[in-house]
């Protein structure tokens, strides 16, 4: 059997197909909830090893191997019965994960945290750009010192395993560090699992966030889980990263399940990735008051990111818009077709009120016409508030069009703002 690496879901797809006796993209689809790309990579999968043959006409495979054979094969694959090796036929089961992986309760100790989760409750899913190993080591030092295990586990993925030798004893560690990449897409696929896990979790006790589910459940409190990715451009390669990713990232927050993702390249080289507009994207000294470095200028403004949004283009400054919201505790975000969006951009929602929000980056001031989009995009959409948003501000007109129509102005002090305020706040 050659090295490479098999999709986690090979493992069940085989089983699958076998006891169904039938084979498909589509069912591949339907049973694991994939996108057709990643069940067509399966089913190649399936038919390079033999599980299946070539496709019948127009939609089925022929099943060929049995069950036995099948169990045999996943035993024949490298690494497949590793314990120290997420299985990258079928992803380990949580319990047996849990098993392997997961320190014992025992070591835990609280008593050395002297501010136990007093700033966790600001985090976000965040890229810090431009930082250097320095200021890397600091975020995670004071991470470590300063939350308990009982509130806090870390999961470090870096392909250099020397800079978090030092963390190994610590019990906030939920894993050995990995520097595996092909074992990216397994881990991620646990942390899903466990945010789903927390879902149902919170379903039952009659909650929407951790925080409050935590106030219900003294005893038995679920930890917030940081995951950390030393260089996020190095990790690009690692089979189906950014789809599982960009699925971990969805409300993962209100879950108590964090990332928190370092680059060293500079804001203006960052290309746009489909996940980024899920991620607060900040720089070394705003990351530091968000977790709590520096506690006495949390509520001072930042900004270095601000001011970059005179130079973005159209797409870009929406995805930046986006970010703003997410920061301000705004949900079910989403950006709107390119075309054919009646001159609304996004659609967000917040404390049970509904936006449709049109984001303007000009070199000038912001005339009647964008009122008056935004204003007939918000029935269109079924909204409840119409917003202009831009990094510059609204004519004389343009402010009386609003006021008539009941259209919110947020131009650039409004923008500032809200860059400020990194918890769900009276941003509306």
């Amino acid at each position: 059997m050659p090295k490479k690496v098999f999709d986690p879901y090979f493992g069940e797809a085989g089983r699958c197909v076998i006891k169904n006796n039938k084979a498909s993209i589509g069912m591949l689809q339907r049973v694991f909830k994939i996108g057709f790309n990643r069940a067509t990579q399966i089913m190649d999968q399936l038919v390079e090893t033999h599980v299946v043959g070539e496709e019948i006409g127009t939609s089925h495979c022929r099943v060929l191997m049995n069950s036995n054979d099948f169990e045999q094969l996943l035993k024949d694959i490298p690494n497949s019965n590793d314990p120290e090796i997420f299985l990258e036929t079928n992803f380990l089961p949580k319990d047996t994960f849990q098993n392997n992986f997961l320190k014992p309760e025992t070591q835990f100790t609280t008593t050395y945290c002297l501010y136990d989760g007093e700033y966790l409750k600001n985090l976000k899913n965040i890229l810090v750009y431009k930082i250097s190993e320095d200021q890397q080591a600091e975020i995670v030092d004071f991470l470590f010192s300063h939350n308990s295990p009982d509130v806090m586990r870390i999961i470090i993925y870096d392909n250099n395993l020397l800079p978090y030798r030092k963390y190994i004893a610590f019990p906030q560690l939920l894993i050995p560090v990995v520097n595996d990449i092909t074992k990216l897409p397994p881990l991620i696929d646990w942390l899903i699992s466990e945010r789903n896990d927390r879902i149902e979790k919170l379903v039952s006790c009659n909650t929407t966030n951790i925080d409050a589910y935590n106030l219900k459940q003294p005893d038995n409190k679920l930890p917030k889980i940081i995951f950390i990715i030393d260089e996020l451009f190095a990790v690009q390669k690692a089979p189906y990263f950014e789809e599982y990713i960009t699925n971990l990232l969805l409300n993962n927050h209100r879950l108590g399940i964090y990332c928190l993702f370092f680059t060293k390249l500079d804001f203006h080289n960052l290309s746009i990735k489909s996940f980024f507009d899920l991620l607060y994207i900040c720089d070394f000294s705003e990351v530091k008051k968000i977790i709590g470095i520096d506690p006495t200028q949390i509520d001072i403004p930042s900004r270095t990111i601000i001011h970059e949004m005179d130079k973005m283009d159209g797409i870009t400054f929406e995805k930046f818009c986006l970010n703003l919201l997410i920061i301000n505790g705004f949900e079910n975000i989403q950006l709107t077709s390119e075309t054919g969006d009646h001159g609304i951009d996004l659609l967000a929602e917040k404390d049970d009120i509904t936006y449709a929000i049109q984001c303007k980056c000009y070199a000038s001031s912001i005339g009647n016409a964008a009122i008056q989009q935004a204003h007939t995009g918000k029935s269109i959409y079924h909204r409840d508030i119409a917003v202009v948003m831009t990094n510059r501000y609204f004519t004389r007109q343009a402010i009386e069009e609003a006021t008539a129509l009941g259209v919110k102005l947020w131009d650039r002090d409004k923008l500032l703002s809200l860059s400020k305020k990194l918890n769900a706040g009276n941003s509306h």
